[in-house]
């Protein structure tokens, strides 16, 4: 269909679909692989890049190959900048016409990470882009400490920045951690009805599907982002391949993209579909 604004998207999908699945796509054949399957189920889909992968793929060939493969579909399709902790990483994805970008201030003093915030929103806003924001600060499988979030603060955040969506801390853990993390969805319930913009779960991967169906229903989740899982699922596809002696780059890139469909296709399922 075409590139969406993702603050449009989920005001028309508050009602019938309470929360959006984002997936990460690490390269163009994952970022097919998740229009392909979110097609088949006929829902909306978030594309989510880092800043890493774009300047791997010079920024512009990543961006003109996902708006090209989104009109293949008869669905809308959000592209959204991910964990930019450079402002003017999200500025640019923002003039690019990215459909939302989030600026990742998160482990930096709370006047710091709003002022970062706020000049990002004031621009984004001018260009009609949504801009995520995160307080508190989500740990991740590799020792990097959590910060709770705090609904009070995450209330004086989303007034002191202007912010459309709002990443929480509530337990979640970036990447596959060794134990199960504790996830707390009344946390974000508090931080849900304090801050009143709609919350972004990241680091899902691994979560089993009661907690996720909890952040949405307790917690009120509006976007839960998936990125491990999709990663790993690549990965293993292509090695099992590999394994077996096939040494087409395509072979093997479809091997991967089959493995995506499915962990997507599992994703929507376990929050709800």
């Amino acid at each position: 269909m075409y590139i969406t604004n993702t603050a449009l998207l989920l005001e028309k999908t508050a009602g019938a679909r309470p929360v959006l699945c984002a997936f990460n796509a690490y390269n163009p054949d994952m970022a097919l692989a998740i229009m392909e399957e979110a097609a088949a189920w006929q829902k909306p889909v978030i594309v989510q890049v880092t800043p890493a992968t774009l300047d791997l793929y010079r920024w512009h060939p990543l961006v003109a190959f996902v708006r090209a493969a989104a009109g293949l579909f008869d669905i809308p399709v959000a592209l959204h900048l991910d964990h930019a902790k450079k402002a003017d990483e999200a500025m640019r994805a923002a003039a690019m016409g990215f459909s939302s970008v989030m600026y990742d201030g998160s482990r930096l003093p709370y006047r710091d990470n709003a002022a970062n915030t706020a000049e990002l929103v004031r621009y984004g806003h001018g260009l009609g882009i949504a801009v995520e924001g995160e307080i508190g600060h989500v740990g991740a499988d590799d020792g990097d400490v959590a910060r709770l979030t705090d609904p009070e603060e995450a209330a004086a955040f989303v007034r002191d920045t202007g912010v459309d969506l709002l990443a929480v801390a509530i337990g979640n853990v970036h990447g596959i951690p060794a134990r199960d993390p504790d996830v707390d969805p009344d946390r974000a319930g508090r931080i849900a009805a304090a801050a009143g913009v709609p919350l972004v779960l990241h680091g899902a991967s691994g979560l089993p599907p009661e907690v996720l169906r909890s952040c949405v229903t307790r917690g009120g989740m509006a976007k839960i982002n998936f990125a491990t899982d999709l990663k790993n699922a690549w990965l293993s596809a292509c090695e099992r391949r590999g394994g077996d002696g096939v040494a087409d780059p395509r072979r093997l890139a479809a091997a991967g993209g089959a493995a995506v469909r499915a962990m997507v296709r599992a994703k929507m399922a376990d929050v709800g579909g």
